[in-house]
């Protein structure tokens, strides 16, 4: 019998051609797709509407180029936009996060489809906001869950421990029904054998790493994350004697320029090369040229229910990893040998972790990196969450 896909409404609030962030979304969209579903994500832009492929899954919603104006447009426009296509359409499942409950609720009541199941999507907890937004946010965000708890048909979460924190803060949700994918990586573009190997050697002596041991970091530039330390663990690594590592960082964040004045102000500073963040697709080549990835995530409340998504594609590509000794990277990692645990995210504990990860032998690197890329081809590929989701979303439709 010929499994039917359920037509999916994926609700997010971005502005989907700045943001930098959209590597899960999309990567998950497709790997439904694959199943045959159909997805379309309803989200916003700043200066450019979606075109080519893109432009088929999204479903635009007219826009703001000022963030706080932006986020009450979205609100007010994406239910009469969501309204209008949810019955043309035929949508299935209405997915939002908790900063969109509100606005899925509001298309379900203008679309005339009382019934119509929304899923309630988990993926952190709020981290990071600052200023206003360090009181809104939250705020937001918990009104959005209790919406979720109250109205929902189910609930999709990025891992248990943040399962188990959303329960204890909020008790228990109206339906039980629960999910939980994590992070993935896509198998096929995060390889070795998919990199063109000139671009990576005409990376390496572009940025000057040929002879060297290079550390690698890539994702969001917050101080938060452990960065600072992480910098200062390097250098602690030249005054032993190391003068053969290189510390490569590059991503984009609210602490980009703090984050490049760290990097200017150490010892060595030809030592650490922070870089702007590279489209998703030349991601693999800058990792190639890595001897060891690193986490250095401090062990908060946010970042021990997370699931950083750097983690599998370190995996993906071979990589050894360093990272702290938090519930997050526990989970995926476990004693796995490619990974070696700091103990907390202070300069000294990430030092002597990255200098046992660079004793290691060529070959003793090359057998671990291997057994990292089976662990992400076992367990972590987007086909392997997807597959859990797509069950979850046709359990929920079929109810």
């Amino acid at each position: 019998m010929t499994r039917r896909g359920v037509r999916v409404l994926w609700i997010r609030r971005k502005q989907l051609d700045v943001s930098t962030s959209n590597s899960v979304l999309l990567e998950m969209t497709s790997a439904l797709e694959a199943r045959g579903d159909r997805v379309k994500i309803v989200a916003g832009y700043r200066h450019h509407r979606p075109t080519g492929d893109r432009a088929r899954n999204v479903l635009v919603v007219p826009s703001v180029g000022v963030p706080y104006a932006y986020h009450l447009c979205f609100t007010a426009a994406a239910p009469v936009v969501m309204a209008r296509f949810i019955g043309a359409w035929g949508a299935d499942v209405l997915l939002a996060e908790p900063m969109t409950m509100d606005v899925a609720l509001a298309a379900r009541l203008l679309s005339r489809r009382p019934r119509l199941p929304i899923v309630m999507d988990v993926r952190t907890l709020p981290v990071e906001a600052r200023g206003v937004r360090s009181i809104v946010v939250p705020r937001a965000y918990s009104a959005g869950v209790g919406l979720g708890f109250r109205y929902a048909s189910g609930l999709s979460v990025i891992t248990q421990p943040l399962l188990d924190e959303i329960l204890r803060r909020h008790g228990s949700p109206r339906n039980p029904r629960r999910v939980i994918w994590s992070s993935g990586v896509n198998l096929q573009v995060f390889s070795r054998s998919a990199v063109d190997l000139t671009q990576v050697e005409t990376l390496r002596a572009q940025l000057g790493l040929r002879g060297k041991r290079v550390v690698m970091y890539h994702g969001a530039l917050t101080l938060s994350r452990g960065l600072g330390e992480l910098i200062a663990a390097v250098s602690a690594l030249w005054d032993k004697g190391r003068s053969d590592v290189r510390l490569v960082i590059f991503g984009s964040g609210v602490d980009s320029d703090r984050v490049k004045r760290l990097a200017e102000t150490v010892d060595s500073p030809a030592g650490v090369t922070v870089l702007n963040a590279v489209p998703y697709e030349e991601v693999p080549a800058y990792l190639a040229l890595a001897d060891v990835g690193v986490l250095p995530l401090p062990d908060t409340l946010a970042w021990r229910t997370s699931s950083p998504i750097k983690l599998f594609e370190y995996m993906a590509m071979g990589i050894p990893v360093v990272a702290t000794d938090i519930a997050a990277h526990r989970l995926v990692l476990g004693a796995e040998p490619f990974v070696v645990y700091a103990r907390d995210t202070s300069a000294d504990a990430l030092g002597r972790a990255l200098e046992t990860a660079l004793m290691w032998a060529d070959c003793d690197r090359r057998s671990r990196g291997a057994r990292a890329r089976e662990c992400a081809e076992s367990a972590f590929s987007w086909e392997a969450q997807s597959e859990k989701l797509s069950d979850f979303l046709r359990a929920v439709v079929s109810e």
